[in-house]
C-alpha cells in the first residue's frame, strides 16, 4: 500500500496579488464615501471613513509575497496610498483655518455692534440710504463706518467726514483702507470660487452685510433698532451675514431680507464662500455664529419663533 506524500499547500501568486488589490480597492471605495458632517471643520480633519480605508490599506500590506520585486512594489504602492490619505486631509485643515477666521470676523463684528448699543442706550447704528443729510448734517454712511471706534479704528473713523457722502472726493481715499475684520478670509486666496467670481475682490470689498427690510433686524431706511425689542429671541435674529462683495463704505451694501423669504430655497442676497463647505454663515444678535447647510429650515425656525407668543415681537 503506497503512501502519497504531499507538501505544504501552495497558494497561487495571482491569488495573493488579487487579494492585495482587493483590499486596496475596498480602501479606495471606503475612502471615497461622502460624509455629511458640517462640524468637522472645528473638530477633526480626517473622517471615520478615512480611518477604515487606512485599516484596509494596512491589511493589504500584510498579504505575504515571496518575490522580492512584488514585496518592493507592494510597499511602494502602500506608501503612495498613505501619502495620498495624509495629503487629502491638508485641504480640510486649510479650510478649517479659513472657516475659523471667518467665524471670528463675524463674532468680532457682533461684539462691536453690542458695544455700540451699550454706549447708545441699546440702539444699534442707523441704516440710512439716499443722498440727503439728516438733521445733524450727516450723510448716509454704512454701519461699518459707525463700528470703527469699537474695532480699534478710532484714527480711521476720525478721518472720515460724515458731513460728506460716503463716495465724496475726500472719503474715497479711505475705500482701500478697509480694516481686516471686514474682509472675508476667502478673498485672500489665488482662486475666488463661484460662478462669475473668479477674480479676487478689490481691497475695498467686504461681503459682510446686515439684513434690512420687513422681518429683519434693521429697517430698509431709518434709525437703528433697540436691542431690548428682541429680548428672548436674540439667538434667532440675524445680525451679520455673507453676501456678494462690494465697497465696505457703501451704506446700501446690505441684504434685503424679504427677498430671502420670497424663495427660501434660493435665498437671494446670501452667498456661500469656499468650495468644500456648502454652508451659510450668519451671526446672531446674541453674538453667536451659525453655520447651516439648510437655510430654508433656519428661516422656518426664525419665522415660527416670531409667531410664538412667549417671545417678543419685532
Amino acid at each position: 500500500m503506497s503512501e502519497t506524500l504531499t507538501g505544504p499547500k501552495t497558494v497561487s501568486p495571482f491569488w495573493k496579488v488579487g487579494k492585495f488589490f482587493l483590499f486596496v480597492l475596498l480602501g479606495f471605495l471606503v475612502f471615497g464615501i461622502p460624509v455629511k458632517d458640517p462640524d468637522f471643520f472645528e473638530l477633526r480633519f480626517i473622517y471615520w471613513s478615512d480611518w477604515i480605508a487606512l485599516v484596509l490599506f494596512i491589511r493589504a500590506l500584510l498579504v505575504p509575497f515571496e518575490t522580492r520585486i512584488l514585496r518592493i512594489a507592494r510597499v511602494g504602492c502602500l506608501i503612495l496610498l498613505f501619502l495620498m490619505l495624509v495629503l487629502s486631509s491638508l485641504p480640510n485643515a486649510w479650510h478649517a483655518a479659513i472657516r475659523m477666521q471667518n467665524n471670528n470676523n463675524l463674532k468680532g463684528l457682533s461684539l462691536a455692534f453690542l458695544e455700540y448699543a451699550e454706549e447708545h442706550g441699546g440702539t444699534l447704528p442707523p441704516h440710512r440710504v439716499g443722498a440727503e443729510p439728516d438733521a445733524n448734517g450727516h450723510f448716509p454712511h454704512s454701519w461699518r463706518v459707525y463700528l470703527l471706534p469699537y474695532l480699534g479704528e478710532n484714527e480711521l473713523f476720525g478721518k472720515i467726514r460724515l458731513n460728506e457722502p460716503w463716495d465724496s472726493a475726500w472719503n474715497r481715499q479711505f475705500h482701500d483702507q478697509m480694516p481686516k475684520v471686514f474682509r472675508n478670509p476667502y478673498f485672500s486666496q489665488t482662486y475666488f470660487p463661484g460662478p462669475g467670481r473668479e477674480k479676487i475682490p478689490p481691497k475695498s470689498a467686504s461681503s459682510y452685510c446686515v439684513c434690512v427690510g420687513e422681518g429683519a433686524l434693521f429697517p430698509e431706511n431709518g434709525p437703528g433698532p433697540n436691542v431690548s425689542e428682541f429680548t428672548g429671541r436674540k439667538h434667532l435674529t440675524f445680525l451679520v451675514a455673507e453676501s456678494d462683495p462690494a465697497c465696505w463704505m457703501d451704506p446700501a451694501h446690505d441684504i434685503f431680507f424679504p427677498a430671502a423669504f420670497a424663495d427660501p430655497a434660493v435665498p437671494r442676497g446670501f452667498r456661500i464662500y469656499g468650495n468644500r463647505c456648502k454652508t451659510f454663515s450668519v451671526s446672531m444678535l446674541d453674538g453667536s455664529v451659525q453655520n447651516t447647510d439648510d437655510f430654508k429650515d433656519l428661516l422656518k425656525e426664525l419665522d415660527a419663533s416670531s409667531e410664538d407668543p412667549s417671545r417678543s415681537e419685532h
